[in-house]
């Protein structure tokens, strides 16, 4: 099957979700790429259009060298971006179309040459070199159906989602697996650990827990009061059982959900983003934004789809009375 190619916004870049190693390829200046970057992303230098047959070779036997090496486990999707001003689309489309050809390749590169060496590094196996590209073509080949460009391209994203961009000369925090619904509304799930480092870098100000057991990190545990950590809580403490009446707490969530957005604050949903939380999701849509149970479910699995549909309550929410929210 041919590969796609599409532009795509930043936001669903980040859900695909990046934490899950899929590659990510950085076209802009390799100085650019130092001072900062996507977390998961490899640095390209694309030849120059007077560059050779033999020296465009040369770079691509270089980032299938660079691929191998890193080892992303998923090739469904390729990313790639530049800068947002579209100076970088010439070699965007480069990349483009050599990942194109190597898809189409069938798991073999017949047009290699054995002269052909990388740009860094003395190796001077031929064979390996070969094996090295001709495993990117089979893992393309076998996998890949889809090229995102990102919208807006570095400046674009790292605008949107800063604790998501590595600078060599800043602490680094790492972010584990979280979705975002809304720019003021993340899904967090079983594996995300949350801690207060975590939490600013996401720019979270008001978290929706289900109880106490929800957030156990030690530095947590050991703060005198959550007042002090500078984050606004909601205890949603519902039982996670199929006959739970989730009503109340949806009623109390949505409103806490509208209220956090209008004063400019961000939500992180903590009950653990398959059953209750959400549900929590899907009942904000329905109330605040005027859905129907059907689409609002639609819209939260475009952001996660890993939320099981069965375990969301659905009998509830499709009988939900829309509460009238205070503004």
């Amino acid at each position: 099957m041919p590969i796609t190619v599409e532009r795509r916004d930043a936001k669903d870049v980040y859900n695909l979700p990046l934490f899950d190693a899929y590659i990510v390829i950085d076209v802009r200046n390799p100085e650019h790429f130092a001072s900062g970057h996507i977390y998961t992303a490899l640095s390209f230098t694309v030849p120059p259009a007077t560059a050779t047959e033999e020296e465009q070779e040369t770079a691509l036997v270089q980032l299938a060298m660079d691929l191998v090496d890193n080892g992303p486990e998923k090739y469904g999707t390729v990313v790639l971006y530049g800068y947002a001003d579209g100076s970088s689309e010439a070699q965007l489309d480069w990349v483009v179309q050599r990942l194109r050809q190597l898809q189409e390749s069938g798991g073999a590169f017949p047009r290699f040459r054995s002269n052909v060496r990388p740009t860094a590094g003395d190796l001077s196996d031929a064979d390996w070199l070969r094996s090295a590209l001709n495993r990117l073509c089979e893992k393309l080949h076998t996998h890949c159906t889809q090229i995102w460009l990102v919208d807006q391209g570095f400046e674009g994203f790292a605008k949107r989602f800063p604790h998501m961009i590595f600078q060599s000369d800043t602490a680094q925090v790492a972010i584990p697996p979280v979705y975002c619904c809304e720019d003021f509304l993340y899904l967090g799930s079983r594996a995300f650990k949350p801690t207060p480092a975590v939490l600013t870098a996401m720019g979270i100000t008001h978290i929706i827990a289900a109880d106490e057991a929800a957030f156990t990190p030690q530095s947590f545990i050991d703060a005198p009061t959550t007042t002090e950590l500078g984050f606004c809580y909601l205890r949603c403490n519902v039982p996670d059982r199929n006959d739970t009446d989730m009503g109340a707490c949806w009623d109390a969530t949505t409103q806490f959900i509208q209220d956090t957005a209008q004063a400019g604050g961000r939500v992180l949903l903590q009950l653990h983003g398959r059953s209750r939380s959400a549900s929590v999701a899907i009942a904000f849509y329905m109330d605040a934004m005027g859905l129907g149970c059907r689409e609002a479910t639609a819209r939260l699995l475009q952001v996660c789809k890993k939320v099981d549909v069965e375990m969301t309550f659905q009998d509830q929410l499709r009988n939900r009375r829309r509460p009238a929210l205070v503004m």
